[in-house]
């Protein structure tokens, strides 16, 4: 049986995805960036294609993911971190926050489909080529 991803959706339009004691299980690079989180019942994949911001102590980098795969570097310290919150919100703004504090911010827009959110029972999040974000399997 695979456990349904849970989610809520906010008073502005977002949504918070239910992922209390996840953690950083695995990273795909090649075009974009996918992080595979997950606990003992429950996983998701986030992949992002379109450049993002991640803030960590004392730095704020920008990161193309289709750019030069040596300046992917930093995303590298997210491996095996706890996952703090995962918010999608209405403007198609995903935000991730993780345990040793850095941040990973990406807006949607500019024409493709810079990040996608997939859970393993079917429950699918994508940010829209238009901005804001569309929502499958709910």
């Amino acid at each position: 049986m695979v456990a349904r991803l849970n989610f809520r959706r906010s008073s502005e339009g977002g949504v918070h995805l239910e992922c209390a004691g996840f953690d950083v299980l695995q990273l795909r690079i090649d075009w974009a960036v996918t992080f595979v989180m997950g606990d003992q019942e429950r996983s998701l994949e986030v992949r992002v294609e379109g450049p993002f911001e991640l803030r960590t102590a004392g730095a704020v980098t920008r990161i193309r993911p289709e750019g030069d795969a040596v300046d992917l570097a930093p995303v590298l310290g997210l491996v095996r971190q706890s996952v703090e919150n995962v918010d999608v919100f209405r403007e198609g703004l995903l935000v991730i926050g993780f345990g040793c504090g850095a941040t990973l911010s990406v807006l949607a827009g500019d024409g493709f489909e810079a990040w996608q959110i997939s859970g393993q029972s079917g429950v699918m999040f994508t940010g829209d080529a238009d901005g804001g974000f569309v929502t499958w399997g709910t």
